[in-house]
């Protein structure tokens, strides 16, 4: 125990610097984009750009999905030296065109699917806790850090040095942090592994775990709100409340600040505060979603200071959840099917974010904006409802 202690601090770290590397691969494309159509020897269109982007997309969630499974049979260190060495080396031959840009950024797509369940997998196992849950909500907080440092260092230096240094920094990052991975993250040694990834623990631990049901299908109505948001809050702004698309642009801004807040403190105060009763924190969090979506929604004031001070609280109650419910489902399921609880919260994750795309752009094409309201509204109860039975269902386990 004293051992594992000593170890978690560097092991968060190692763990905060190898997805804050992945993410900066990951989004170097975006601010390579418009310099790649000005570049003449590419030859691409917009269309190839959002192509391209479409199909990693694609491909990285599949990825995600199924290597949860992976990891729980195999080494999730060595999975996420992997993954940090191969998206620089892919990068690294995308900046010298040393193949099909295409094939290239699809195939970073794949490797890059592996890197959160090595991470997720990784901080269940070695920072587990009474601390937990702001160890995550930590890593959770530099990503959205490093992609605004991407977005701010990134930027600059593509403009001023050209498009292929947008991916050559990324990757000289990475390759360097390797060695910190190496040196502070070691495998966990738990004969549970034995059997992980078995037909009957995978029965046994998630198909016939209530609780993984409970938070996967919770999972999948936070992300119909976030998504919903997301997409289409600056239409809802623009052709509702009428502003124009420079305020609203500016007021969903807010949206993003109250999400980085809410996804930093609510892992704090499932530690502290809710001693590690995720489900209660979560439901208050839903609770306020389903509050401030009401007051949002249906306010009589249309000012653009009132809009972005709810907006800003939204944000607030709408991202806390997304982050702490892919570590509350694995503390419900045995360590040799962590990473395949996260796999199968991640299908529901998706389901609810393609829920929020087509679908319900359609119903908004052929109902109006009024049917928008009601599913958020409603996806936000029903998420409260689902945590209220989970928060009942842990009471009554209890002696």
């Amino acid at each position: 125990m004293k051992f594992l202690e000593s170890q978690q601090r560097k092991i968060f770290l190692a763990i905060t610097i190898a997805w804050v590397c992945i993410t900066l691969n990951r989004y170097c494309f975006t601010h390579a984009a418009p310099f790649l159509l000005l570049d003449p020897n590419l030859e691409l269109k917009l269309t190839d750009i959002g192509l391209m982007n479409t199909v990693f997309v694609s491909v990285y969630g599949v990825t995600k999905v199924l290597a949860g499974f992976i990891a729980d049979k195999n080494s999730p260190r060595n999975l996420l030296v992997g993954t940090v060495l191969s998206t620089s080396i892919l990068n690294l031959a995308f900046a010298y065109r040393m193949g099909n840009l295409m094939f290239l950024w699809v195939l970073n797509g794949f490797v890059q699917g592996f890197g959160w369940p090595a991470c997720s997998l990784l901080l269940r196992e070695w920072c587990s806790g009474p601390t937990l849950g702001a160890y995550w909500s930590g890593v959770s907080l530099a990503q959205t850090v490093s992609m605004s440092f991407s977005a701010g260092v990134g930027g600059y230096i593509t403009t001023t040095y050209g498009w292929q240094t947008s991916f050559i920094w990324p990757s000289i990052v990475g390759i360097i942090a390797i060695a910190a991975i190496l040196l502070w993250i070691k495998d966990p040694v738990t004969e549970e592994r034995s059997i992980a990834g078995s037909t009957s623990a995978f029965v046994s631990d998630i198909l016939l775990n209530k609780s993984v049901w409970l938070w996967s299908l919770s999972d999948m109505l936070s992300r119909v709100v976030l998504t919903g948001f997301q997409e289409l809050g600056i239409l809802y702004l623009a052709e509702n409340i009428q502003f124009s698309l420079l305020e609203a642009t500016n007021a969903n801004f807010y949206f993003a600040v109250g999400g980085v807040a809410g996804t930093f403190l609510i892992g704090f105060a499932s530690d502290i505060i809710f001693h590690g009763e995720r489900e209660l924190v979560t439901l208050l969090y839903s609770v306020g979603v389903f509050l401030l979506g009401l007051a949002f929604f249906f306010t009589p004031y249309t000012q653009y200071s009132i809009i972005s001070v709810l907006l800003l609280l939204l944000g607030f109650f709408v991202y806390g959840p997304v982050c702490l419910i892919s570590l509350s489902v694995m503390e419900v399921t045995p360590t040799r099917s962590a990473g395949t609880a996260g796999s199968w919260c991640g299908i529901f994750s998706t389901l609810g974010a393609c829920l929020a795309g087509y679908p319900l752009s359609y119903i908004i094409s052929s109902y109006g904006w009024s049917q928008y309201v009601i599913v958020i509204i409603l996806s936000s109860a029903l998420q409260a409802i689902l945590l209220a039975f989970l928060t009942n269902t842990k009471k009554l386990k209890k002696p």
